[in-house]
């Protein structure tokens, strides 16, 4: 950990610290004044351990990308820099006000659960930061940290965003794989997902959005998820949802079997089951309540508390179909040779290098393990996956649904297919049979056999 009067002291020249405003297990955050800009700043200085790790080049790359962001939920950053001593840091607006985590102690000393519409209230914008993240940024990000604490709640009344999105300083980008890549504890334990006890698992927006629902529910019960089990039934892989009618206040018990639908999908143990964007949640949750949710201003407090960000990341994508797409220019950088060779057999679906978008504007990025690779594309309205497998014998093993689905055969100009349909209509997956029989195309979309269907595949 930085000791304040020496980290005050390293960037004098810079910055001059005025306070500190937090500290934790991934650093200390300063309120400070910008010499140059001469503006108020908040500065996290991450934990002098990963000095050590050789993170410099790719931490100020990170923060780069970062401060590329535009969003109005997310607290902007600005640079990341590096000490002559190796301790990294970064800087980013100063937001006054309060955090989430604040507001819940508050309404926990008053046993005053927040209602479905507060909940709502304060956790749109940072869906909407999610979305943003997840399927319009580039490269694409995942918080990877999204708990109470990182979300704040400005004291500004006229501030554009009710709630904002902030400290980053986990985040990796699309390149990163895996959950121990950095040799380091990524994540709060409490708004962790069950995949993150997978050692093989790879980073998702799936998991951000699961850590949303652990604080819609601990906003609505005024209790964590994680205090509802035991800690070997947390750290599982198939981790137990929680019976809402019987953890819920009074006031919420007779919506508890439309909350229970909402937050058994959002907290499902499959990513792949739950709700594929952060605002899908919201919207399913916002259905839930009875009376109608209408938009309001609330006060939500009056502490007064700073937090920063920093941000790495992985994400994915989701692809909707429209007239448009194709991919459009040329590639300045190429993919992997396999990758390549899988965008050669679906050109017009797949784009020919990862500067380039593919058909309705999609972006990929490559992906592989040791029974199959390919590429994983999509916008902001659905995703695609394409997959090569070492057989046909490997990809019916293992392209599957894990639950029951609908199938039947599409017969096509370029390509005949077996098609299969989940019962919640949002994922297919096409099986292409004869000299495509090593392929696999996964559709995740609001209408996903619509989607399937006008993709330049077997049509």
């Amino acid at each position: 950990m930085v000791q304040e009067d020496n980290f005050a002291h390293l960037v004098k020249q810079d910055f001059e610290v005025l306070e500190t405003i937090g500290a934790g297990g991934m650093g200390v955050v300063y309120k400070a004044k910008d010499a140059n800009l001469e503006k108020i700043v908040a500065i996290k200085a991450l934990p002098s351990h990963l000095s050590g790790l050789n993170l410099a080049a790719r931490f100020k790359k990170e923060m780069q990308n970062l401060a590329k962001l535009r969003h109005q939920a997310i607290v902007q950053v600005h640079s990341g820099r590096s000490l002559p001593n190796g301790q990294l840091y970064y800087v980013m607006d100063y937001v006054e006000g309060t955090d989430l985590a604040h507001l819940i102690a508050q309404r926990q000393q008053q046993n005053r659960p927040f209602t479905v519409e507060e909940t709502v209230e304060l956790l749109q914008p940072i869906a909407e930061a999610l979305d943003y993240l997840h399927f319009e940024a580039n490269p694409r990000i995942i918080h990877r940290d999204i708990k109470p604490a990182n979300i704040l709640v400005p004291a500004d009344s006229d501030s554009p965003s009710k709630s904002l999105l902030t400290d980053f300083g986990i985040s990796l980008s699309t390149d990163t794989t895996s959950y121990s890549d950095l040799s380091l504890q990524l994540g709060t334990p409490n708004y962790v997902p069950p995949e993150f006890y997978q050692p093989t698992s790879t980073p998702s927006e799936s998991g951000d959005n699961y850590a949303l629902a652990l604080i819609a529910y601990e906003m609505l019960s005024l209790d964590k998820v994680r205090n509802t089990m035991s800690t070997t039934g947390w750290q599982t892989t198939n981790r137990m949802i929680p019976n809402i009618r019987s953890t819920m206040p009074p006031g919420l018990r007779l919506m508890g079997r439309p909350l229970q639908r909402v937050f058994a999908r959002a907290l499902d143990t499959i990513p792949a089951r739950r709700y594929r964007k952060a605002t899908d949640f919201i919207r399913a949750l916002q259905s839930a309540d009875p009376r109608r949710y209408r938009m309001r201003v609330g006060v939500w407090g009056t502490a007064t508390a700073v937090i920063a960000v920093a941000l790495v990341a992985g994400t994915m994508i989701l692809h909707h179909p429209t007239d448009a797409g194709r991919q459009t220019s040329r590639s300045s950088t190429t993919w992997p040779e396999e990758q390549a060779q899988v965008a050669k057999v679906f050109p017009e679906l797949l784009p020919a290098g990862p500067d380039d978008t593919g058909w309705d504007g999609m972006k990929c990025q490559a992906v592989a393990n040791s029974q199959r690779l390919g590429l994983d594309c999509a916008n902001y309205r659905q995703r695609v996956w394409v997959y090569r497998y070492n057989s046909q014998e490997d990809r019916d093993a293992m392209a599957n649904f894990s639950h029951n689905e609908n199938r039947w055969v599409l017969n096509g100009v370029k390509c005949n297919a077996e098609v299969l349909l989940s019962d919640s209509g949002d994922e297919a997956l096409l099986l292409p049979k004869e000299d495509l029989s090593e392929f696999a195309i996964s559709v995740q979309a609001r209408n996903a056999k619509r989607t399937l269907e006008q993709l330049p595949i077997c049509t």
